[in-house]
């Protein structure tokens, strides 16, 4: 009995706290980006990424991805980003 009463007893406390923490901040990070292959050899990127902070209302950050890669053969390529 005493431990049907302690372990109850922990179960509500933990619940009660639980839901008494409300979170104070949402942040969305989000973004989009786009590829096109110019041939066999060459592809290009480009990506934007966009950081909202205070419940989604205010912008962050923002960051700009370009990139362009070079296929030398099946196994081997560069690629460069900025």
């Amino acid at each position: 009995m005493k431990l049907r009463l302690i372990l109850s007893i922990a179960v509500f406390s933990i619940l009660f706290t639980v839901k008494a923490q409300k979170p104070t901040d949402f942040e969305l990070w989000t973004g989009a980006s786009v590829k096109l292959k110019l041939n066999k050899k060459f592809k290009v990127d480009a990506e934007q990424q966009v950081r909202f902070n205070d419940t989604v209302s205010a912008l962050k950050k923002t960051f700009t991805e370009l990139g362009l890669k070079y296929q030398m053969n099946k196994s081997f390529a560069f690629k460069v980003n900025y």
